[in-house]
């Protein structure tokens, strides 16, 4: 029976290995149909070993790696396939959302207009370029679109959602809510807006109210990093731990470098005495969130326990100087004059 099996596996091995790069093109877009993304990835991977120059490929890799929620692998294989194929709107739109995830906005802005040119209606681009202006530093253009998308769609929950947003960035926090309650009171559907009201009840102190909201999110989009990590983040203090792992987790996987959730990943693990796990996320995420104390706090209590008096050591000074200048800020702030 052993030796029955080790056959077949042989044999399945050998199949593998005379498949051409088209045929295992056609596997992952099999695969991909079938909803079995991690398969049709490795597929494409394997075809692209094989010929590099199949350059759809790399728009179905990365259209896969975008479905995964892995959306920073997603940009290389879309990189690849725009450098050949500049006017193709998918994939443009795909690589702005895709930086747009990785917190890469000024990055995303060129793309996301590219892609707007020819998707104008496009709800969820419109308010992923809206997001992408605001946070670099380009409210203006955000404030211009919102108004041509009132002149063409008059009270719509998408110009609410952004004029919303124009506010939260002006931590006008009230007005803020007003808007993204109205864009939730007409499309319950729309993308980011559970979101950016959990986000304002957060800023308000309003947690208890905001869980829900990240809740209804994920239900929309179970892939969203930043829904992930707050969810996962409130749900840490209230010592919910087995839910908290997932979403920090689930987090991690579409933004690698998402220091807060590695942090608080890393902090649920120390606190559950898993020091070899929580280790590399603490590591990381000092690294990531250099002026964050609580960060190389905990690290340097994790170095004590693992006995690297040195580093701890380092790590705990590195704390001191932070909180001394964060305590030194704030004395100049409440001495300032008021005006």
């Amino acid at each position: 029976m052993a030796r029955r099996a080790s056959v077949l596996l042989l044999a399945s091995g050998l199949l593998a290995a005379q498949r051409t790069p088209e045929e295992w093109s056609n596997e992952g877009a099999r695969q991909a149909r079938a909803g079995q993304i991690d398969q049709a990835i490795d597929a494409y991977h394997r075809a692209l070993q094989m010929d590099p120059r199949l350059t759809p490929v790399y728009l179905n890799l990365g259209i896969a790696y975008f479905r995964a929620g892995r959306y920073q692998e997603a940009v290389e294989p879309l990189r690849r396939f725009l450098a050949s194929h500049a006017d193709h709107l998918q994939a443009r739109h795909l690589l702005g959302l895709a930086l747009l995830e990785q917190q890469q906005y000024r990055e995303a802005v060129p793309e996301l207009e590219a892609a707007r040119r020819g998707r104008t209606a496009d709800p969820t681009l419109l308010l992923a370029l809206a997001v992408a202006f605001y946070r670099s530093g380009q409210g203006e253009s955000a404030r211009q679109m919102a108004q041509v998308l009132l002149e063409e769609r008059g009270d719509s929950p998408e110009v609410h959602l952004i004029v919303g947003i124009g506010h939260a960035e002006a931590e006008e926090h009230d007005r803020a809510l007003a808007e993204f309650e109205a864009a939730k009171r007409q499309n319950p559907s729309l993308p980011w807006v559970h979101k950016r009201l959990a986000e304002t009840l957060m800023k308000l102190n309003r947690q208890e109210e905001a869980v829900p909201l990240y809740r209804q999110e994920l239900r929309i989009n179970p892939q969203d990093p930043e829904a992930n990590y707050q969810l996962g983040a409130i749900l840490e203090r209230l010592g919910q731990d087995g839910q908290a792992e997932k979403l920090l987790s689930a987090a991690l996987r579409s933004r690698p470098d998402y220091g807060e959730a590695r942090y608080t990943l890393g902090k649920l693990y120390f606190r559950q005495e898993k020091l070899k796990e929580a280790l590399p996320l603490l590591e990381r995420a000092a690294r990531l969130l250099p002026e964050n104390s609580s960060a190389h706090y905990q690290l340097g209590r994790l170095y004590q326990r693992l006995g690297r008096t040195a580093e701890a050591r380092r790590e705990l000074e590195i704390t001191e100087r932070l909180q001394k200048a964060a305590r030194e800020k704030a004395r100049e702030v409440t001495s300032s004059p008021q005006r």
